[in-house]
């Protein structure tokens, strides 16, 4: 994610364009929504294999999840949004 030189707008690789001023959302709360869907998906993948919170589980599916790929749907239900998807363990999240 990359800032612009005022702090206000903010590009991610993914296609996310947010102006804070505008959009009404701060870095914290941007920060904490990621944070947050972050740990969704690594509860999610850990209850789809079966594994409870402090198993290693050797070749588990939970250990295919690296990470959910972002993308930015425009018109979600009038509005743009951050969506967060994993296909291989049917993970989905609004981030923002």
């Amino acid at each position: 994610m990359v800032a612009s030189p005022d702090g206000l707008r903010l590009v991610c690789s993914c296609g996310a364009r947010l102006n804070l001023g505008e959009d009404q959302i701060s870095l914290e709360q941007i920060q904490a929504e990621l944070a947050a869907t972050f740990d969704e998906h690594r509860a999610h993948a850990r209850d789809a294999a079966g594994m409870s919170e402090g198993s290693e589980g050797g070749n588990s599916s939970a250990h295919a999840c690296e990470r959910p790929v972002f993308t930015v749907q425009n018109n979600f239900f009038g509005v743009s949004a951050l969506l967060a998807n994993c296909e291989h363990c049917g993970f989905c999240r609004v981030v923002i």
